[in-house]
């Protein structure tokens, strides 16, 4: 429908700050953005993508005497190639006509746009946005067969899950998993043997922790009976074991879709520790957040979608992430 004819139609000024509030991420959202690199050499017009990985095989000897060729180890490489199907996030605002009359009405009292009526509607497409992409990421599509960082399998590797030791204290097996029932030092224990394994003897440098609020809140507790310190602040100091620990919803036991060992039915909180690197994990945006043209319909309600095309999480080395549950 030709503007021209449209009753209350939103100006350049109220356009251009429904394009600001869109594309300014909201801070108190925890994404994946913010932790995990963003690969965009993706060309937005195909159907399928891939990355390539590779794995290299040989060695070096050492010999009493110049050997000959037959004796020298050959340097090659394994390559396997991962490919993946795109997806879309979208979400869309409208303001009716009326809702329309009602700004202009206002904007008659100040200057300006009308949007700091309801700025909030704007927000949510965004917000809506960002928990769609995040949850991609870390659980997975299962309904288009994408996996996650929690799901994940490429065909000839998978992630999987590992359960915690149990502590000293607790009514089963059970709650002695549990961080909320664990000292200090019992739940180092497991950060470390997190580490530990992810490092595989020295080839990854697991610098970062993801976790769920409610499991951050046990890093309060002192690091041992003899020291006050909190465990969180032993972890990223006086012991360097982490440069980045971060709080993450999906982290959480209604996210992750993990099911603990104990009920398959049931969620467990999780954590994640790995080496924060393009070269290990990242994140496939084929196309970024765009909003596409707006219309009146046959009402004069005015509709604006809001889309970006992803390749959800690009995982490498597997292996160099651990993520420890039942905790």
């Amino acid at each position: 429908m030709p503007q021209s004819n449209i009753l209350y139609p939103f100006r350049e000024a109220d356009l251009l700050q429904i394009e600001q509030t869109l594309y300014e991420p909201k801070q108190f959202i925890p994404s994946v953005r913010d932790i995990f690199s963003k690969n965009t050499s993706f060309s937005p017009g195909l159907a399928e993508y891939g990355y390539d990985i590779y794995k290299r095989t040989g060695s070096a000897g050492i010999s009493s005497r110049m050997p000959d060729a037959k004796d020298i180890q050959n340097v090659g490489e394994i390559m396997s190639r991962v490919t993946f199907k795109p997806f879309y996030v979208s979400s869309m605002y409208q303001y009716t006509r009326e809702e329309r009359q009602a700004m202009a009405t206002q904007q008659q009292f100040g200057k300006g746009a009308y949007f700091p009526l309801d700025v909030k509607r704007i927000e949510a497409v965004r917000r809506f946005i960002d928990e769609q992409e995040n949850q991609a990421f870390y659980k997975g599509v299962a309904s288009l067969n994408i996996p996650g960082l929690f799901s994940w399998t490429d065909g000839t590797s998978t992630i999987t899950p590992a359960v915690v030791a149990e502590g000293a204290t607790g009514a089963n097996a059970t709650a002695k998993k549990k961080w909320a029932n664990k000292t200090g030092q019992e739940i180092i224990a497991d950060l470390i043997t997190a580490k530990k394994t992810a490092s595989k003897n020295g080839l990854y440098n697991p610098d970062t922790l993801l976790l769920s609020v409610d499991s951050a809140f046990e890093l309060q507790k002192p690091y041992s009976s003899q020291a006050s310190t909190p465990i969180i602040q032993w972890l990223t100091g006086e012991s360097g074991m982490f440069k980045t620990i971060k709080t993450i919803k999906e982290c959480s036991k209604a996210y992750n879709g993990i099911a603990p060992t104990y009920d398959s039915n049931a969620g467990t909180e999780a954590f994640v520790v790995f080496e924060n690197n393009s070269n290990i994990i990242e994140l496939a945006v084929i196309e970024d957040l765009t909003l596409l043209n707006g219309i009146y319909d046959e009402t004069e309600t005015y509709r604006q979608v809001a889309v970006l095309k992803s390749g959800g999480a690009i995982i490498r080395y597997p292996e160099a992430i651990y993520i420890g549950r039942d905790i």
